[in-house]
């Protein structure tokens, strides 16, 4: 089994929660309490013939704890970088930890920037444009970015498969797995007793 780590960041009341439960459960509450240090989930699934178990930590978003979020990022395999459509400041922070990752997060950590609450999309909400300039500026034109929305479902499973496609999964691979498969079936094999 494939084991990877994904961190939820972004600042508080962004949708990190949700988005999580959503993918997990496919269920969306309107009101949560704000999540205290962090949050762990776990989710098993199939791509490419491998089982994949996920490891989801959905960090706080209030300022507070933001010295936390190395420590929840450290050994993490991807991220996922959420900001409100209906908030610039919110993207503009989204894109500060960005940075942050690219400069302190684990060398082949894989990130996507994530426009939640697209359900509440309005004319002058965050247009792609707005999030385009605001990458190229920050250097992180290569960056991808998806909306989403947490309360219907929007995007929620396709973000997750379009992070996992910028990972190397064959990398990823569980070796001790493997040795423990091998010796297994070496053992069916012997013909002496012990």
């Amino acid at each position: 089994m494939i084991k990877l780590k994904f961190v939820l960041l972004g600042d508080m009341a962004v949708g990190k929660t949700s988005f999580m439960i959503q993918y997990n459960n496919k269920k969306f509450f309107n009101y949560l309490d704000s999540t205290i240090g962090a949050a762990f989930s776990t989710k098993v699934i199939k791509k490419n013939n491998k089982n994949i178990k996920l490891e989801f930590w959905d960090t706080a978003g209030q300022e507070r704890y933001k010295s936390l979020v190395s420590m929840y990022y450290k050994n993490a395999d991807a991220a996922l970088v959420i900001y409100d459509i209906n908030k610039i400041d919110t993207l503009n922070s989204a894109i500060n930890l960005i940075d942050m990752l690219k400069k302190n997060g684990p060398i082949n950590i894989k990130y996507i920037l994530i426009g939640n609450k697209y359900d509440v999309m309005e004319k002058d909400s965050i247009n792609i444009d707005t999030v385009n300039d605001k990458l190229n500026k920050s250097g992180n034109s290569d960056v991808k970015h998806i909306y989403t929305s947490a309360k219907i479902d929007y995007n929620i499973d396709y973000s997750i498969y379009t992070l996992l496609d910028l990972i190397n999964l064959e990398s990823k691979f569980d070796i001790k797995e493997s040795k423990i498969n091998q010796l297994d079936s070496y053992d069916n094999y012997r013909s002496c007793c012990y």
